[in-house]
């Protein structure tokens, strides 16, 4: 409650954060969780299912991308008026991580799509693909760290 007596919004995760970044946050984990199958899915060797497991992700990441983070980062441009802060530093390396995240994936994505039957093409690109996995959880962690920064736990 504040000085009237009012009650203060609480987010899901009990902070001020609005309904729209705590919904982000919560895809964004069972997006984890979606890549982690998707990823022993690809170890049983069920490459087909992989692929698709991956661009539903990716499909999803992209809509959170382009309904939530791109309109937050916009509202939020002010944080980055003020010279060097720790809020500034993490933003911008998620920024800068997600969006070198969302290029890989929409190359990783696009390869596949235009070449679903070549397995063999696919196995070629692990390395790709890896480093994809890397840039996205390092994203991931730095939008994780950006959400509590903007928005800490009361």
């Amino acid at each position: 409650m504040n000085e009237s007596g009012a009650d203060l919004y609480l987010g899901i995760f009990g902070n001020a954060a609005p309904i729209l970044a705590d919904v982000s946050l919560i895809i964004q984990i069972a997006l984890l969780i979606l890549v982690v199958s998707g990823w022993l899915v690809a170890r049983r060797r069920r490459y087909a299912n992989h692929g698709r497991l991956m661009a539903v992700a990716f499909a999803t990441h992209i809509a959170t991308v382009m309904v939530v983070m791109i309109p937050s980062l916009a509202a939020s441009s002010s944080v980055f008026l003020y010279g060097v802060n720790s809020l500034a530093l993490v933003a911008g390396a998620h920024a800068i991580f997600g969006s070198l995240a969302v290029i890989l994936g929409f190359i990783m994505v696009g390869r596949w799509l235009m070449n679903r039957l070549n397995i063999k093409a696919c196995l070629k690109r692990k390395g790709q693909m890896r480093l994809s996995l890397i840039v996205w959880l390092t994203a991931l962690g730095f939008g994780v760290y950006s959400y509590f920064l903007f928005y800490p736990v009361r």
